[in-house]
């Protein structure tokens, strides 16, 4: 094994902002960076609540990880509350997101993910719907069905 790599079973989460390319198209740099810095304060301490540490952010999306299945989906579903009661509020720039998750083995090597698992999550966010949070059978199989509806 590398030394500088090691594996471990996540759950994998990717929270997209819908349309993001177009909005980003049809703001002014101020609004842009509002727009940015509110996906951020409306993201970043959920995370954090349960336990989830940000791999990385690209643009409109997050690559989040948890050790726990349950606790991505509890992530999931706050996330979605939040950012439907920050849209009835009437902001000037609503946000719709969709939230995608999987578990599996990655390679972890320096602050980053690796793997097929990856790759799944990735597949699975293209296909989820604005509003969704769609997640694989191994999220299914690992989470606590009696704490999720």
């Amino acid at each position: 094994m590398n030394v500088g790599s090691k594996s471990k079973v996540l759950t994998i989460m990717i929270i997209d902002i819908v349309d993001y390319t177009k909005l980003s198209t049809q703001l002014g740099r101020e609004k842009f960076n509002e727009v940015d810095d509110m996906f951020e304060k409306l993201t970043l301490p959920v995370f954090e609540k349960y336990s989830g540490w940000v791999i990385k952010k690209l643009g409109d999306s997050f690559l989040v990880a948890f050790d726990s299945a349950t606790d991505s989906l509890h992530c999931a579903i706050e996330l979605q509350n939040g950012f439907w009661e920050y849209n009835e509020s009437m902001p000037s720039v609503p946000l719709k997101i969709k939230v995608a998750i999987n578990t599996g083995e990655v390679t972890i090597k320096g602050n980053d993910i690796y793997g097929e698992p990856v790759n799944i999550v990735a597949r699975i966010e293209k296909e989820t719907k604005p509003g969704q949070i769609y997640f694989s059978m191994p999220v299914l199989l690992s989470m606590n069905r009696h704490e999720i509806p």
